[in-house]
């Protein structure tokens, strides 16, 4: 059975979502699927060797949009994916959206945060996460086509197989309706998200830090360390941090060499941030609490009064 690469190309993650879901095909495909082409939406068709560098398989298509906006983004791919079984889209905002979206408007199945497909009697099967990370489950999809989002860090980056393009066909859909309500758009990154997956040293702070202050002593203590730093979701959610500082699958997925976590109970969606982590060394009074098992070392104490330790050793 054969599948399609979906990426957003406006996008200034382009290069290292594309890396993501080389890997997520390498480790996370059954071979028993055949990579057809990848698909990606562009403003123009300027930065055509760039793609054509960045692309997943063989085969390319650059759809020019004169600029990302979702509703005109699908108005194009409804046209331009009629006759594709499988999409498969980053595990990004972008792809968890476009999935969803897009396989109802083809009159079929969208899905996302999946970690593993293979094909089952003829049927695609897609596993992923459920009950908060605890569980893995197993979905066969009767309906098709099926667009899915592959789960938030879930693929090592992987570089492209050295293997020339067989062919780029350019489609412009810059004058096509769609999205006319738009008065205008555009892309605004996120700071220091791309910093923190791949920061080689990261400290995270938990509800443990106890509020706006102790996430600025954890704050002071990684610029003295020269690390980044990062929190869990109760931490941002209780607007102690700035949301793109949040871990997990909700936020951020790191790969530290080095992971110190203060504070934090180790809740399955903070873990699944931290789990590709080297090291990971927690400090928590509570020594029952799930990162204390989870963590290479662990210090069962007040995290507050670790951080003015370390910070005097800084």
């Amino acid at each position: 059975m054969k599948f399609s690469v979906l990426l957003n190309g406006c996008s200034e993650s382009f290069e290292r979502r594309a890396a993501e879901l080389r890997g997520f095909i390498r480790d996370h495909v059954g071979h028993e699927f055949v990579a057809d082409k990848t698909i990606v939406l562009c403003p123009d068709f300027k930065k055509r060797d760039y793609f054509e560098a960045n692309s997943v398989t063989p085969k390319l298509a650059l759809v020019s949009l004169g600029g990302y906006q979702p509703e005109k983004a699908l108005a194009a791919l409804k046209d331009v994916c009629r006759d594709e079984e499988i999409m498969l889209l980053p595990g990004d905002f972008f792809g968890a959206e476009i999935s969803v979206r897009l396989g109802a408007r083809l009159g079929g199945a969208g899905f996302t945060g999946v970690t593993q497909m293979r094909l089952e009697d003829g049927k695609p099967v897609c596993d992923k996460k459920v009950y908060a990370q605890k569980m893995t489950a197993s979905f066969k999809i009767e309906q098709l086509p099926l667009c899915l989002s592959i789960a938030k860090g879930i693929a090592e980056e992987a570089d492209r197989v050295n293997e020339p393009l067989r062919e780029t066909v350019e489609i412009d859909k810059t004058s096509e309706a769609g999205g006319e309500h738009i008065v205008s758009c555009g892309l605004t990154p996120q700071p220091d998200e791309a910093g923190l997956e791949q920061s080689d040293f990261l400290m995270v702070g938990g509800k443990g830090l106890g509020g706006p202050e102790g996430v600025e002593r954890l704050k002071r203590l990684a610029e003295k360390a020269g690390a980044d730093w990062g929190v869990s979701r109760p931490v941002a959610m209780s607007g102690w941090a700035p949301m793109e500082r949040m871990i997990g699958v909700s936020g951020i997925m790191a790969k530290p060499e080095m992971c110190l976590c203060f504070g934090a109970s180790g809740a399955a969606a903070l873990y699944a941030g931290i789990a590709r982590g080297r090291k990971i060394i927690a400090v928590n009074r509570d020594g029952k609490a799930p990162i204390i098992h989870q963590s290479d070392a662990a210090a069962i104490d007040d995290c507050l009064a670790v951080l003015d330790e370390l910070a005097k050793l800084a």
